[in-house]
């Protein structure tokens, strides 16, 4: 409801005007990470911890290149015949699985969706929307990954600053 002066000052409207530096997970020792080379054995070990992980050029620099999704990840276990699809790069890397060769991270990561550090909360929930995706890597200039916005993040953080606000 907006105050008398014209602003409107509803926890979700305040809550909207944040920025995803305001709302990102940066303790990068929570945001699970591989680099581009990592093997097949740890890309399926981090997965069997969490539902993603991000892959960047190297560890050094961080700069992000795409991002690894678990349910993703499920659709390699299946022969392309199954899927109805044939797509050149999927088949090799599908091939790759079904005769036990071992792709890097590269080979099986999908292109990361990111934003800004200083966009709004309410660009970051629409373009997570609009492109249907759980998470939303924060990247600085050259694309170095600075931390991760997630569904559960935002409500979490949603109800804290709605709660106490």
């Amino acid at each position: 409801m907006p105050s008398p002066d014209g602003a409107d000052d509803t926890p979700i409207r305040q809550f909207l005007q944040l920025t995803a530096s305001g709302a990102m997970n940066d303790r990068m020792s929570e945001v699970p990470v591989l680099e581009a080379d990592s093997d097949l054995d740890s890309v399926l070990s981090v997965l069997r911890a969490g539902n993603h992980v991000w892959i960047v050029e190297d560890k050094k620099g961080m700069r992000l290149l795409g991002v690894i999704e678990l349910v993703e990840v499920l659709r390699y276990f299946l022969p392309p015949e199954d899927l109805g699809v044939s797509f050149p790069s999927l088949d090799i890397t599908m091939r790759s699985f079904h005769r036990r060769t071992k792709p890097a991270a590269r080979d099986i990561m999908d292109d990361a969706v990111s934003c800004d550090p200083g966009m709004q909360l309410r660009e970051v929930i629409k373009r997570m929307v609009r492109l249907k995706v759980r998470r939303i890597a924060v990247t600085g200039e050259g694309g170095q990954l600075m931390g991760e916005i997630t569904q559960k993040g935002l409500i979490q953080q949603f109800y804290l600053y709605y709660r106490y606000r």
